[in-house]
């Protein structure tokens, strides 16, 4: 990440303070106490002044505080295109001059809860390095609403192939579909996962795992593919498929 866009995402970040009303004195302290996770002032000041910018997963949370989305604090679209949040009367603040930073913060209400978020869509290998690490920002060049039911650990990623496409009904995962994924490792049976098999240095796959007595089995929805035994030296499970989305 260069100098500039550090730079670039802190003015970002300032001016969609400005326009939801965040005071500038006590403006660090506001983002610390309303996102879901402990952050030192320091760290979040070094946001606000251009020195460090946040990990993909905290810009999401960033971005639904603020009313907004994370294209707009990357700078790929325009702050006019944010929504102010519908705020009732009783949750509105008032800060005067004689009003101190602690109060303005103390004082300023969290912002109303969104009903969508945005998530990485990644590449069958972005998926594969972000089992394994956070992904770095620079690296997600596309996102994905969803409802904000969906946690914000998750990401997208496209499917390939027909192996999931069932031709007896529902679930059905047909080529080209986006899959909403939850990191998790759990073995459940029924569950749709995601796997990666040890072997393989770019296999990314979407399975049905069932369990029959002593038998692990990754299943295809599509039966014209035959199943593949669960071998945990082999294979390791990404995450759960939460949602299907698709394009008529």
């Amino acid at each position: 990440m260069t100098n500039h866009n550090v730079l670039t995402f802190a003015q970002r970040l300032n001016t969609i303070c400005d326009e939801q009303g965040i005071p500038v004195r006590g403006r660090a302290r506001y983002l610390q106490e309303n996102l879901p996770y402990r952050l030192s002032l320091t760290g979040i000041r070094k946001w606000l002044i251009g020195e460090a910018i946040p990990e993909t997963s905290k810009l999401i949370n960033i971005a639904e505080l603020l009313g907004t989305t994370v294209e707009c604090l990357l700078g790929s679209r325009h702050t006019q295109e944010i929504k102010q949040p519908e705020i009732s009367h009783h949750s509105s603040s008032v800060i005067t001059a004689n009003t101190t930073p602690e109060e303005s913060t103390r004082n300023f209400k969290p912002l109303a809860k969104h009903q969508s978020r945005v998530l990485p869509l990644l590449t069958p290998d972005q998926v594969l390095k972000q089992s394994i690490a956070s992904l770095p920002i620079r690296s997600v060049t596309k996102w994905i609403t969803v409802s904000d039911d969906i946690p914000a650990q998750a990401f997208a990623m496209q499917v390939d192939g027909n192996s999931m496409c069932n031709p007896n009904g529902f679930p059905s995962i047909p080529e080209g579909s986006t899959v909403i994924i939850e990191p998790d490792h759990e073995i459940q049976h029924g569950k749709i996962v995601v796997v990666t098999d040890y072997h393989s240095n770019d296999y990314v796959s979407v399975k049905k795992l069932e369990i029959d007595g002593p038998h692990q089995l990754l299943v295809s929805l599509n039966t014209i593919y035959p199943p593949l035994e669960f071998d945990t030296d082999r294979f390791r499970i990404i995450g759960y498929v939460k949602q299907i989305m698709m394009t008529l």
